[in-house]
């Protein structure tokens, strides 16, 4: 990746104390110039030392300390890419990106390093992460919630505004979510296995004389995780359900887990959009009666609950699961296989072992 800017060539391999190259041509040969890689009012944010400690010149090797490692993913790329030689107090060469926005250098994270703000976390969770919470990717859908009148009053009032819930994601590397592991099984992603919506009764019965129950607050024990595995490269079925399978590398990798995991919390706020209420669900499973009567094809019955989701289902074969199950893992899949490419743009991974390479890698 060398990129060329007016009389300088300079290359910024990683993230990392791996060595980088940089020569200024057309100058007179001097020990005292000194590199520095910035921009936005920091002209050395990256803090460009020389291999050598203490010895810069027109040209050598140089390296970005660990240490450096940015909180915010927004930061690599060319955010401070503007490369600068100066001698003493002059700045003998510059490729401030003001009249030339296209040569600014762009700047990488190590992929499989534990992260120094967090050494639980590998880089790429630590900032594809951040990359999705920015997107806000870990938020719900709006929903609308009620208030229940105050006993000894009954009844209840649609709150003003539709609100919604913002998810964790955490990562895990043990058990089901081991990768690289010698099991049979690898589980890329999981959820709270658990109806989103918390509901209260209203002291008032529904139409057909049962207790009524409204939706007045989110589930907040609800979380999200993500495995080891969608650093590297999981197996997908390509939807529609039966289709064959499809090697999904790296951030499309855990996008599509993430979109996959967040529609089994979002899919009952999609369906009740105006708010929960059990007058309009009468075998009181959380899917709409229209819905039910709309998709029989599915299996759904109004008037039969439909069983829990089944989170031991096989991958393969959704054929003998109960309604819940095909629905949602259906619906999962097609939602996450037509997205998983939205936070490509926000990776500036880089593998070392280069079998992997991250999206901006190849791209630039």
């Amino acid at each position: 990746m060398n990129k060329y800017s007016r009389d300088i060539i300079f290359k910024i391999c990683n993230y990392s104390a791996e060595e980088t190259s940089c020569k200024a041509l057309g100058q007179p040969p001097f020990n005292n110039m000194t590199w520095k890689l910035g921009g936005g009012g920091s002209d050395n944010y990256w803090d460009l030392k020389p291999l050598i400690p203490n010895i810069w010149a027109q040209k050598g090797k140089a390296f970005i300390p660990a240490n450096k490692l940015p909180t915010n993913n927004n930061d690599f790329g060319d955010t401070y890419g503007v490369v600068k030689l100066e001698r003493g107090t002059d700045v003998v060469l510059s490729t401030d990106p003001a009249p030339n926005p296209t040569k600014t250098m762009k700047v990488f994270f190590r992929r499989y390093d534990n992260n120094i703000h967090d050494n639980s976390v590998p880089n790429w969770f630590y900032y594809w992460k951040n990359a999705a919470l920015s997107k806000g990717l870990n938020n719900t859908e709006p929903i609308l919630l009620a208030t229940i009148n105050p006993f000894p009053q009954v009844g209840f009032t649609w709150n003003s505004t539709k609100s919604s819930a913002t998810i964790p994601i955490e990562f895990s590397n043990t058990g089901d979510f081991q990768y690289p592991t010698s099991k049979n099984t690898i589980s890329a992603g999981a959820h709270s296995h658990v109806v989103t919506i918390v509901t209260e009764g209203t002291g008032l019965k529904t139409t057909d004389n049962r207790w009524q129950r409204v939706g007045i607050d989110h589930d907040n024990t609800r979380k999200i995780i993500i495995g080891n595995v969608n650093g590297y490269t999981k197996s997908e079925l390509q939807p529609p359900i039966g289709g064959g399978l499809v090697n999904i590398d790296a951030i499309e990798a855990f996008t599509s887990t993430l979109l996959h995991e967040m529609y089994h919390t979002n899919v009952y706020y999609l369906l009740w959009p105006n708010g929960y209420d059990n007058e309009y669900d009468m075998d009181d499973d959380y899917f709409p009666d229209t819905f039910e009567i709309s998709n029989k094809s599915y299996g759904f019955d109004e008037k039969i609950k439909a069983g829990i989701y089944n989170d031991k289902y096989k991958f393969l074969n959704l054929s003998g699961e109960n309604v819940r199950t095909k629905y949602e893992e259906e619906e999962c899949r097609k939602k996450s296989y037509k997205d998983k490419h939205i936070l490509n743009d926000y990776d500036w991974s880089y593998d070392p072992s280069k079998k992997i390479e991250g999206y901006q890698w190849k791209k630039n």
